[in-house]
């Protein structure tokens, strides 16, 4: 997960503090995702997912080999 919302989050160009005041998370709590120190609840899997313009699905599945 943590990857995917990095990677997204870079190409909009979006820095980890605006994320996290757009989904109303701390900036804190932002970093711990994507360093996959803490995994989100799903209301905050959802609302940064539609930031960043993909289903939340595609944030907790691992990409195919």
């Amino acid at each position: 997960m943590e990857a995917r919302i990095k990677d997204r989050r870079l190409y909009f160009g979006i820095s980890q503090r605006e994320l996290a005041r757009r989904v109303g998370i701390t900036s804190a709590a932002m970093s711990a995702i994507e360093r996959g120190v803490h995994l989100p609840n799903v209301a905050v899997a959802i609302l940064i997912a539609r930031e960043l313009q993909v289903n939340a699905c595609l944030l907790y599945t691992s990409p195919s080999p």
